[in-house]
């Protein structure tokens, strides 16, 4: 079993001398208590005034205990205590007053103000030395508490950094020391925790812990970070047995399924390695990199292990920058929302448009929604920004009414997160509340993924999402190995293509088979098909032949700004003629309206 904090005098650090500051004006006194204190084994140090005694606590030597006289000229032993209890925690520092006979109305105002206990002259060593033991003990125990995980019973990060400034030390006192540090967490924690209720997370970190705590040696040390990042340090190198060993662990150790309130989850997970070098100034920088090291397997689409290296920290500076840049972003409106036209295959007419986000950075421009949307969605930032987006289509499709795109849809799509926190699918409801007269030309998309991952769950939310007129979208379709019994118990209009299947058309007869399976798979449930990302007229040629029901991609439009949209709008209205016209621009790729966007 692995290293947790447990309750053992000195556990915390071994090599730990406790040390005892014996605070009184009698040099006799003070010289009696600094002896017996020193014959017990404490290290100690004495003062024999108040301020000297608070020069002594406020310089750079750390004690474990006080022994203070209540009786001194000038500043008391009450004033002094006074100035400790603003310092210190009876916690942090315990005080044992030491006092005469007939001294108990100090004692009581003493145990007032903060003191521990109290011992009473002349002192009997024996009494001394039980009621300081038990004071040392006690603090123990309780910072062993303030060092534990509640939820996990692992350490938490107070005492994973003590176990790594430890190992730090030691290494830069020897040539020869060396220590590695993991950071993981699991893969999709917050769906699974969201999903699943409030209890989840302490229900899912017990079993993790449970589970390194049987794989990972007692000499290593454990801890919960926060609550999807646990560490582990292992005093040896990465290439080492027991380091691989770990790896190997975290690799597929994870993968057996959890039982989470009768749910079975399959879970992977994300790793950093780091390893202490001599190039390192500081511990706390090798759990820095590690943790670095672990957003990059996370960026990489999850389950697997990955080792730091210098590119990741100029990597991690520029994500860390771009988040933050982006959260001033949503504050300032640098984010707007673009619209690709969605077409008609029978007709060659524009049906509606997928809304999609768009970050003009004020010094870089047009920032690319492959840069920023996967920040996003790390970061929880996905949660405001999809609300945004959500309303600023509301607003646009009320500017919209009684004009020619009033009758067009607008699809916008809800991010996982969003769609797995019950509080989040109350602000969308909210939102769509506000602007009642769109909801019949607002469309949702959920991926195919998201919905997957709990169908109990994605049906209720969608039928909520259906009782008040929204249509319903499966995003990335193909991707999620939907069974048939599944699309017929849910409440969607529409499946979309995913652009994997779209893209090698033209060499590729497996996607050409999926897709003809899917059209089928849609007319038999009477649910509308949308092919995505075609980019050229091969794959709408092949798209329009298997009767898929409208396209979307760069081959007839990219995402316009709503300036535009609006303008080529008009344009397309000056260009048709005749009372049997469609108030909509027709035949939008042959018309050129696409090229001049």
């Amino acid at each position: 079993m692995s290293s947790t904090p447990e309750v053992k005098t000195n556990e915390r650090n071994p090599h730990h001398t406790q040390r005892i500051l014996v605070v009184d004006d009698s040099d006799s006194n003070r010289a009696l208590l600094v002896r017996r204190m020193t014959g017990l084994g404490y290290e100690v140090e004495s003062a024999d005034s108040g301020p000297n005694a608070l020069e002594h606590l406020r310089g750079t030597s750390h004690f474990d205990l006080v022994l203070l006289d209540i009786i001194m000229p000038g500043m008391s032993g009450l004033e002094v205590l006074k100035q400790i209890r603003e310092d210190f925690s009876a916690i942090r520092l315990p005080v044992i007053m030491v006092s005469a006979l007939d001294e108990s109305s100090s004692i009581a105002e003493a145990l007032n103000l903060g003191a521990n206990d109290y011992i009473t002259k002349p002192v009997d060593a024996i009494v001394a030395r039980a009621r300081i033991r038990t004071h040392l003990k006690l603090k123990e125990a309780e910072e062993a508490i303030h060092r534990m995980d509640a939820m996990s019973g692992l350490g938490n990060r107070l005492y994973f950094s003590e176990r790594l400034d430890e190992a730090f030390a030691r290494c830069r006192s020897t040539e020869l020391g060396i220590f590695t540090v993991v950071v993981f967490g699991l893969d999709r924690y917050y769906m699974i925790t969201e999903s699943l209720g409030p209890d989840a997370s302490e229900e899912l970190a017990r079993q993790i812990a449970d589970r390194l705590k049987h794989n990972v040696r007692q000499s290593d040390t454990i801890a919960r970070l926060g609550d999807n990042e646990f560490a582990i340090l292992i005093e040896a190198a990465p290439d080492s047995p027991t380091v691989l060993a770990v790896n190997d662990f975290l690799q597929n150790g994870l993968h057996g399924p959890f039982q989470i309130h009768g749910t079975e989850i399959t879970g992977s997970a994300s790793a950093g390695v780091a390893c202490y070098v001599a190039d390192y100034e500081r511990a706390e920088h090798v759990l820095r990199d590690a943790g670095i090291a672990r957003n990059r397997a996370k960026d990489l689409g999850g389950n697997r292990l990955m080792a730091f290296h210098d590119r990741m920290h100029t990597d991690s500076t520029r994500l860390l920058q771009t988040e933050s840049e982006l959260r001033r972003g949503l504050q300032r409106d640098e984010l707007h929302v673009f619209y690709q036209p969605i077409i008609s295959a029978l007709t060659g007419r524009v049906t509606g448009f997928e809304a999609l986000v768009r970050w003009i950075h004020p010094e870089r421009g047009l920032v690319g929604p492959g840069e920023f949307i996967p920040l996003a969605e790390a970061t929880g930032l996905i949660v405001p920004l999809g609300e945004y987006v959500l309303e600023a289509v509301c607003k646009q499709l009320t500017r919209w009414d009684h004009t020619p795109l009033g009758s067009l849809f607008v699809a916008v799509n809800v991010s996982a997160r969003q769609f797995a926190n019950p509080d989040s699918i109350e602000r969308i409801k909210k939102i769509i509340g506000s602007y009642a007269s769109v909801v019949p030309r607002l469309k949702m998309e959920i991926t195919e993924s998201t919905v997957m991952h709990d169908v109990e769950h994605s049906t209720r939310t969608l039928r909520h999402f259906n009782d008040i007129g929204i249509s319903i979208s499966i995003d990335d379709f193909g991707t999620g190995y939907s069974s048939l019994a599944l699309l017929k118990s849910l409440p969607i209009s529409t499946l979309k293509i995913d652009r994997s299947f779209v893209r090698d058309l033209s060499e590729n007869s497996d996607d050409r088979a999926i897709i003809s399976a899917i059209l089928a798979l849609s007319r038999q449930l009477k649910l509308s098909v949308v092919a995505e990302g075609i980019e050229t007229e091969s794959q709408r040629e092949f798209l329009s032949n298997v009767e898929c029901d409208e396209f979307q991609g760069f081959y007839f439009s990219p995402p316009l700004a709503i300036e535009d949209l609006e303008k080529l709008v008009h344009r397309s209205l000056d260009q048709e003629s005749g009372p049997g016209n469609s108030p909509i621009f027709a035949n939008w790729k042959s018309s050129g309206n696409a090229a001049s966007a």
